[in-house]
């Protein structure tokens, strides 16, 4: 069958407006109706908004690291005390970013944004993206009646590698990942370390089609995808540990290195 992926245009949404109902519009206007299975995949930013997870920038008062660090990075002072706060560890960063942990992810700026905010505000990321999740997709059946899926999509950039592609950084419906440990590939080997982030490839499709401007494509619809829905919620349970992972490993043995050198 394949995969179909639709775009919702929804209204621009002010902090505190009802995400859910702007969802019920833009599929009303579409003149399409939710089918079992459906997955639908909601821009961070949005939830963000709706939560009104804002940020004055002129409210702020940079500390001496805040200042530090936006000497170093070419940031707002401002800006790099509001990621401060966010943050659960800064490790770095390059000219206008700041490499961080937060939740459990890499990700820059602790997921903080000015793009699509309001003038003078920063956009923080979304409080417990996975029950918001929940919440909508319950809401929905209720509503409904039917059994869909909702992904909570941020984007990231992978190093070494140009531009932004999206993750999920929460799901409710569907597992987000699938173990390919112990299969077996086209000659028989078995698979060691391969685990299949499903989410992670759904919401890179959803971001193709969200854009990152002034598309207003904040809710993309994703129709017959490879899922089996469950009753469940995943955010930071998709992590896996720092000592675990390619990148992070390598990372923190450097800095590790650096302080005993």
């Amino acid at each position: 069958m394949g995969l179909h992926l639709i775009p919702l245009k929804i209204r621009v949404l002010h902090p505190g407006d009802d995400l859910l109902e702007a969802v019920l519009e833009a599929l009303k206007e579409g003149n399409l109706k939710l089918r079992d299975g459906d997955v639908l995949a909601v821009s961070s930013k949005a939830v963000s908004i709706a939560q009104k997870r804002l940020a004055k920038l002129e409210d702020v008062k940079p500390g001496d690291e805040a200042l530090k660090l936006a000497s170093m990075y070419d940031l707002e002072p401002n800006f790099a005390e509001i990621v401060l706060r966010e943050a659960d560890r800064v490790l770095g960063g390059a000219r206008g970013a700041l490499l961080t942990l937060k939740d459990g992810t890499l990700t820059a700026n602790a997921g903080v944004d000015q793009k699509n905010a309001p003038s003078g505000y920063a956009v923080l990321p979304p409080k417990d993206p996975a029950d918001f999740s929940r919440k909508i997709r319950v809401e929905i059946f209720k509503r409904t009646g039917k059994k869909v899926a909702v992904m909570i999509v941020d984007s990231r950039v992978t190093p070494l590698r140009m531009g932004t592609v999206g993750y999920a950084l929460a799901v409710s419906g569907f597992k987000p990942v699938v173990d390919l440990r112990f299969k077996r590939d086209l000659f028989g080997r078995k698979v060691r370390i391969t685990r299949h982030s499903v989410a992670d490839d759904l919401s890179s499709a959803a971001h193709v089609l969200m854009g990152e401007t002034d598309e207003r494509n904040a809710i993309v619809l994703i129709r017959d995808a490879p899922i089996d829905l469950v009753d469940e919620e995943f955010d930071s349970s998709m992590n896996i540990k720092p000592e675990e992972c390619l990148f992070m490993a390598s990372l923190l043995k450097k800095l590790e290195e650096g302080k005993e050198g």
